[in-house]
This record gives structure tokens, C-alpha cells and sequence, in this order.
């Protein structure tokens, strides 16, 4: 969705994009259900509910995202600063991200790659960059969300390398990073000894010139067979060349998504520690079950999430708390004597089930398929029984109307989700009780 903004004559000032990293997860919009109510609000009717937009809400992010230079890789690796054969390049490591000050590099250590990440709260998917390496460039690069910046094959010189970053709302933070460095050339590259190279090698070329004319043709004939052999030799080399450049570009992906991967594994892990501490201060089951969806919303598609609890006197799993593409379904009942149920067998049976392709998996548990009451049929789910200690109380689920939506990792982040959620669910229960 996009926000336009216009001036008193009717002209274009901004446009502000709105995607599902500000909330808005209808990625279709039908245009005949737009409406504009009372209170000023947008309602957008999309493939996945209804939306409603609420100008009064809205707050503009001034704040400047921090910048920090994290990292420094050396000929495409992580170098170890600490080592004898480094010690000597610099004078010093910084406190904060360990990166070494006055830095001076030998010729030979001329590839480099700078890692950095900008700040910022609010959308932190909407983060921006732009660098550039003085003297090389002057202009600064296209603005990307890229944090790496590569720069191979340095010639000799000081260098300074800056980065700029904004946030969701395109401010700057204009003082950025910088860090600077130095590349020494190499012996022979020195003014005074380029100056002797030329001098000699004017000297034997002059001297043997007689020689060489006298022997012309026989030369000429050397000369062309080598010239011959040198260009096979050139082919191979080229042919070499583009097999380990190709190789570089696969390590500079996998590098890419080791990174984000990282990010996310990170992420997650925080999303486990705020569950976890938060679900020791929530003593009802509807307190539960909201932080639960809230918590693993941030982390995979929930389409549909649900907490069921076994039910010993009416011998069901009963579902109180049930959320379709983001809105809380009424109650639903499931008889344990139901076995057309992922539900009932994965309590009865106290299984973990994962399916990526739903109607092609579904045969492994159930000999046949009850239709939804909703109408929506999940493609990709997970349900992990809720247990305390030997005793099964119930099941969570999370479940995707898309195929392959779910992975081995978010498997096992549910399963984790399912050790925090059966003590917070079941000293809810016991609480019930007294």
C-alpha cells in the first residue's frame, strides 16, 4: 500500500510505502471494499481480512539509526588479530568490536570487506545503507539494505571508508561510521625503483638492438610459436580465472546467508527468553494464549494458531482459544474418540506432527480428511503435545494456508514453545482449580 502526499496546488511531495514489515499483510487489495468511516480510519478489504489504516496512529520515526563498523575481513576471511603475523599491521584493538586502529596492510593483504549494522527499533527490516572509500570513489553508492561492502585488489594508498544509514522513515543519520587505513605497495612498486627498472631496462634494449636485427627472420619465426603457446597458456588461465571467480561468488553467498541466518537464530532465541520470562507473570489462560500467538507470530506464519486442553470429564480436547489469519475464532470441541482428528492423535498418541504439503503427508495419521468448518484449508503445519512431566494436557498448533511455510528449525522452535507453554498452561489450570 502506498501513502501519497500532496500540497495545497495539487503536487506530488512524498509517496510512503506500507508492507507487511509495517503491518500490512494483504498483499492483494480488492478495490471495491475500500471504506472510509467516521472516524477517519482506512479499511482495505485483502485476501487476508480485513485492514484498517488509522492516520491519528501514525508517528513519524526521527530518530537517527546508529551506525557501527562490526567487522573487517581480510582476503574474503575472518582475520585473528591476535596473531604474531598481524600484531605488527596495527597499533591497537578497539574495546567495543575488537577492530584494529592505524591499520596498515602489507600489498599483498589488499582484498577487504567491511561489515556494519545500523539501529533501529521500529522497522529494522527497513533499514537502508549507502558507503563509499575515499579517495576511490567520490560518489557515495546506491542506497541498499546490503551491510557487507566489498572492495578487492586495493592499490597502494590511504584509504577512508564511511557509511551512511536511515530508517523506515528515510532519516540519516549523516555522521555515519568511518574507518581508515593504509595499503603499503610493495618493493618494486617505489618511484626510485621504477625509475632504475626503466633506466636498465632502456640500457638492454638499446645494446642488443643490432643483434636482434641481424636475426629478424629467425626470431620472427620463435616469436610467433611462443605466441602461439602463450595464447593457449592465456585461454587456460582465463578458463581458471572464471572457475575460481565462480567459486567466489558461491562463498559470497553462503557468507550472506550464514549472516542472516545468524540474525535470525538470534532473533528467535530472544523471542524464546521473553516468552519464557513473560509467561511467569500471566496466571489466565486467555493471558497465555495471547502472549503465545503474539511471540510465535514473530517468528513463523501463523494462519492459524491454536491451544487446546484436554477436557477429563467430557473426554474431549476443548479449543478456547483459536486464531484465524489474525482474528479470534469461537470455541470448538473435538471428542477424543474423534480419529479423524490431527489434533485428537498427535494428544492421544503424544506425537509431534510436521507436515510441509498437508494432502500429501496427511495419510500418514489419518485415513481420511474432514472438511474445515471455516473453509480454509491449511497447506503446512505443526502440533507438538503439551506435556507435564509423563502426562499429556492438551496440544498447540501453528498452521499456513501456503505449502513448505515451515521448516526443521521451526519445528524445533515450537517444540521449545510447547516446554514453556505446558508449565504456564498447566499452573494456569492448577490456579483454576484453588
Amino acid at each position: 500500500m502506498d501513502k501519497l502526499t500532496l500540497d495545497q496546488t495539487g503536487e506530488l511531495v512524498s509517496i510512503q510505502n506500507y508492507d507487511k514489515d509495517d503491518g500490512f499483510i494483504g498483499v492483494e487489495n480488492n478495490g471495491g471494499c475500500n471504506l472510509l468511516d467516521r472516524d477517519g480510519k482506512l479499511w482495505f478489504g485483502t485476501i487476508k481480512g480485513a485492514m484498517v489504516y488509522n492516520p491519528d496512529a501514525e508517528r513519524p520515526n526521527y530518530l537517527e539509526p546508529p551506525i557501527y563498523l562490526r567487522d573487517i575481513l581480510l582476503n574474503f576471511q575472518k582475520p585473528n588479530w591476535d596473531s604474531d603475523s598481524i600484531q605488527a599491521e596495527y597499533d591497537s584493538i578497539s574495546a567495543w568490536f575488537s577492530l584494529p586502529q592505524n591499520l596498515s596492510l602489507p600489498y599483498n593483504r589488499s582484498h577487504l570487506a567491511f561489515v556494519f549494522d545500523g539501529l533501529s527499533y521500529a522497522v529494522p527490516e527497513k533499514i537502508k545503507y549507502k558507503w563509499k572509500l575515499e579517495p576511490l570513489e567520490e560518489e557515495w553508492s546506491p542506497v541498499n539494505d546490503f551491510n557487507m561492502a566489498f572492495y578487492p585488489g586495493l592499490s597502494p594508498g590511504k584509504y577512508t571508508f564511511k557509511v551512511l544509514a536511515c530508517n523506515n522513515d528515510g532519516v540519516w543519520n549523516e555522521e555515519g561510521a568511518s574507518y581508515s587505513f593504509e595499503i603499503r605497495p610493495a618493493w618494486y612498486q617505489y618511484a626510485l625503483v621504477r625509475m632504475l627498472a626503466i633506466i636498465l631496462l632502456m640500457g638492454l634494449v638499446f645494446w642488443p638492438v643490432r643483434v636482434w636485427m641481424s636475426k629478424e627472420k629467425s626470431l620472427k619465426d620463435e616469436l610467433e610459436k611462443k605466441l602461439s603457446k602463450h595464447k593457449r597458456k592465456i585461454q587456460q588461465q582465463q578458463t581458471e580465472i572464471q572457475q575460481q571467480t565462480e567459486i567466489l561468488d558461491v562463498q559470497k553467498k553462503q557468507l550472506a546467508y550464514q549472516a542472516k541466518s545468524l540474525m535470525d537464530s538470534s532473533k528467535d532465541i530472544e523471542v524464546l527468553s521473553e516468552v519464557a520470562h513473560l509467561l511467569r507473570f500471566k496466571s489466565s489462560l486467555d493471558q497465555i494464549a495471547e502472549l503465545l500467538y503474539q511471540s510465535v507470530s514473530k517468528v513463523m506464519c501463523t494462519d492459524v494458531f491454536s491451544i487446546g486442553v484436554f477436557n477429563a470429564r467430557e473426554k474431549s480436547i476443548d479449543f478456547a482459544h483459536v486464531y484465524l489469519l489474525g482474528e479470534r475464532q469461537p470455541f470448538v470441541r473435538y471428542l477424543i474418540e474423534d480419529k479423524g482428528r490431527l489434533a485428537v492423535y498427535s494428544f492421544s498418541h503424544d506425537l509431534d506432527i510436521f507436515m510441509r504439503d498437508f494432502h500429501k503427508e496427511h495419510t500418514l495419521y489419518l485415513s481420511e480428511v474432514r472438511p474445515v468448518a471455516n473453509g480454509e484449508e491449511t497447506e503446512s503445519l505443526i502440533y507438538i503435545p503439551l506435556r507435564i512431566y509423563t502426562e499429556v494436557i492438551g496440544v498447540i498448533s501453528v498452521q499456513s494456508l501456503q505449502k513448505d511455510a515451515y521448516s526443521p528449525y521451526h519445528f524445533h522452535f515450537m517444540k521449545n514453545v510447547g516446554v514453556y507453554a505446558s508449565m504456564a498452561i498447566g499452573n494456569a489450570l492448577q490456579f483454576a482449580k484453588e
